[in-house]
């Protein structure tokens, strides 16, 4: 096989099973919260960033998204709220503004942040929590940036729904449960635990109310049936 054909199934894959996936997910998304005015993110993820811009646009509802982060160092929460405002400024025709204060005139949506220590304060402003992920385990698990385990732990106890968005191509045969721990010799104490340092949590399946996929809305114990 050539090096052209190679490049070409490439391109096919990707804009098939990540592209499209992503634009279907974005359509879904957008009529699932399409009444739902308060919403809560939680890190920085493109795609969920973009279901936000497209559920702007409906001018029937005044949008107040609240954005979460973990922690300042995190290179998947860092800076999470600007990214999403300076990608919802970009998405707005703001040609004829003379005044940045004037935004809020042709704007239907409102952005705040919160760290993940006013958690607890910031949830009974919320409706609905919507979270990308970095992948979807066989029992349901999600895989994402810190955080995301307490943020969905704490909805539960509320009753806030807790909707994940995210491509079958991110569903992995896998199972893991807690955190991994390197078992070293130790000359004083016989034996010694190291916490490997991640970017990562594992959010239990019992936790999270709905996914979102390209194929559509799914329960997180029902992720099986996709995993190729």
């Amino acid at each position: 096989m050539s090096n052209v054909n190679i490049i070409k199934k490439i391109e096919d894959f990707i804009d098939k099973r990540v592209i499209s996936a992503h634009s279907r997910i974005i359509d879904i998304a957008v009529k699932r919260v399409e009444n739902i005015s308060n919403i809560m993110i939680f890190g920085y993820n493109p795609l969920i960033n973009n279901i936000i811009i497209c559920s702007s646009k409906n001018k029937n509802i005044k949008l107040s998204i609240c954005v979460g982060e973990h922690s300042k160092h995190s290179k998947h929460s860092k800076h999470s709220s600007l990214k999403l405002l300076k990608t919802f400024l970009h998405n707005l025709d703001i040609s004829n503004i003379s005044n940045i204060s004037n935004i809020s005139n042709i704007s239907n949506i409102s952005i705040s942040y919160f760290h993940i220590n006013a958690l607890s304060y910031v949830l009974p402003t919320v409706d609905t929590i919507l979270l990308g992920c970095n992948g979807v385990m066989a029992n349901g698990d999600i895989i994402g940036p810190i955080g995301t385990s307490l943020v969905s732990l704490v909805a539960r106890n509320k009753d806030i729904p807790v909707i994940v968005c995210c491509e079958t191509l991110s569903f992995t045969k896998k199972i893991q449960t807690g955190v991994d721990f390197e078992v070293k010799p130790s000359d004083k104490k016989g034996v010694s635990y190291k916490r490997y340092v991640s970017e990562y949590d594992i959010t239990p399946a019992k936790f999270i109310s709905q996914i979102i996929t390209e194929n559509g809305i799914i329960h997180p114990l029902s992720s099986h049936n996709f995993i190729e």
